[in-house]
């Protein structure tokens, strides 16, 4: 997975030829790569659009409603502000940007 992190930190949209070269070299299917690639770019526009959200918040004044979200172990938590220190940990990296889906 860390072969597919990096590929997507570069390039979130790969060709079909580069899917199939990562298959070649990961030995994963062209379709779970097409897959793993489709998910995380649909993560990256949740949180995207959670930042968007809190920042709303935090412009303001405001504290934010509670969001349950998952720890990334199964479970999940409402510790908004664990969030909001991971959040400060991405802060610049989903600057308005447009899809391209």
């Amino acid at each position: 997975m860390d072969v597919l992190n990096r590929i997507f930190s570069s390039t979130p949209k790969p060709s079909k030829h580069a899917r199939a070269k990562l298959a070649l070299e990961t030995g994963l299917s062209m379709r779970v790569i097409q897959v793993w690639f489709q998910n995380r770019r649909s993560k990256e526009r949740r949180l995207k659009h959670l930042c968007n959200y809190l920042r709303h918040y935090e412009q303001r004044g405001l504290l934010a409603p509670p969001i349950q979200f998952s720890n990334g172990e199964g479970g999940s938590t409402s510790d908004a502000t664990s969030f909001s220190q991971y959040l400060n940990g991405i802060d610049g990296q989903f600057e308005d940007e447009e899809d391209e889906d």
